[in-house]
């Protein structure tokens, strides 16, 4: 369980070509095919990317990246026809997304608890909710989906198959949350089990308590004066894992969830223009100096699940929690390009099973050490007007 391309030979060749670009439409990562050397060595392997000079191969034995030159004339010329064929990798950053209108929701009661049903999610509570928190549950629930898919990193969230519907379990109070399994000093957690890289089940906790929802006499309602933004983390989590990234470090998981927690949402519309200001406003919020103590970047990257764990309860977790914030946002919005595709790639590495080291090793860090990655972060927040100093 998870608490994530010669005149004499020239018919031949134009034939060849139309046959190459023809298998180059159907050739999608995933498909396996056989390729060849430059010294007539032969693979089978599953194209997973490829750009001008490099090609990213999916084989029994793991993930290979050769450079294009090595491959036979003939796979040169597949990838060249492919690449062409090929989506573009990014599309134009999201200034946001809406969810207009009135939501269909659906209510049903089963012995006392009550299930509320969107087009992407069910929301279960012990209590039957008024309209007002259900019509605003519901918009939340699905702008949140809509902006980690409007993502331009690769993202592509799609409900589990069984019931068609994201699960999240509320609980009345904090007791009754601890009592079913909820983490000491969490406000609300995602539980998954998987079986090796295929998800089996996995469902939102979190008490009403931590919502922005309070309790008038037997009935809950939004209380406008509380932030709810702790839904919006596991949501993330929620539809980011099912996605099917089991594989991920717990400095990405939750640095992706603060960041859509730090995105403004009101009334079913999550903005993220002005990004990094709105990262910044969030990990200062209520902090005594003018700077953030982050955590180092080499231990933030390489921090077990078991120790991010024991920060909840020992005082440390809001500092894990806005250094992979800061981390995760300089990556995004600061790094190289300012696009997020070294993200993007991360990502489509890990979908393709590379393991998690290699694949922040080739995308993330692309041959720096963790001290120059550490100077890159602090120099670049330091352009955007934030200091950052790197505390032990």
């Amino acid at each position: 369980m998870t608490s994530f391309p010669l005149p004499s030979a020239l018919a031949p060749a134009l034939v060849l070509t139309a046959l190459l670009i023809a298998g180059a439409a159907a050739q999608s990562p995933g498909a396996s095919r056989i390729w060849t050397s430059s010294d007539g060595k032969k693979l089978e392997a599953v194209l997973v990317d490829a750009d001008a000079n490099t090609v990213a191969l999916k084989t029994a034995s793991g993930l290979f990246k050769l450079p294009v030159s090595r491959l036979s004339a003939e796979d040169q010329a597949f990838l060249k026809a492919w690449r062409g064929q090929a989506p573009q990798k990014l599309v134009p950053w999201p200034d946001k997304v809406e969810v207009a209108g009135d939501l269909a929701i659906e209510e049903k009661e089963n012995e006392g608890e009550f299930s509320y049903f969107s087009p992407h999610f069910e929301f279960r509570s012990p209590t039957r909710l008024s309209n007002s928190v259900v019509r605003e549950f519901a918009r939340m629930f699905e702008a949140t989906y809509e902006g980690v898919k409007a993502l331009p990193v690769g993202f592509n969230p799609m409900p589990p198959q069984e019931g068609g519907h994201f699960l999240t379990k509320l609980f009345a109070t904090r007791e009754a949350y601890l009592a079913a399994g909820g983490l000491p000093g969490s406000g609300g957690m995602f539980s998954s089990v998987s079986r090796g890289r295929e998800f089996v089940s996995g469902s939102i906790s979190v008490p009403l308590t931590s919502l922005g929802v309070e309790q008038v006499g037997n009935r809950f309602i939004i209380d406008p004066g509380k932030d709810s933004g702790t839904l919006v983390h596991e949501i993330t989590h929620q539809v980011a894992v099912m996605w099917g990234i089991y594989g991920a470090p717990i400095w990405f998981s939750e640095g992706i969830a603060e960041y859509m927690q730090s995105a403004p949402y009101s009334k079913g519309t999550m903005r993220f223009s002005n990004m990094t200001g709105n990262v910044e406003k969030a990990v200062m919020q209520n902090q005594p100096v003018n700077q953030f103590q982050m955590l180092p970047v080499e231990k933030l990257m390489t921090i077990s699940r078991e120790e991010w764990a024991s920060s909840l309860q020992d005082g440390g977790a809001a500092r894990n929690y806005h250094s992979a914030n800061v981390l995760m946002t300089y990556f995004l919005h600061l790094d190289g390009s300012g696009t997020g595709e070294s993200v993007g790639a991360y990502l489509r590495d890990l979908q393709a099973g590379t393991d998690p080291r290699q694949a922040a090793a080739t995308h993330l860090l692309r041959e720096r050490d963790f001290p120059a990655l550490a100077a890159d972060v602090r120099e670049k927040w330091r352009q955007s007007g934030f200091r950052i100093e790197f505390v032990p």
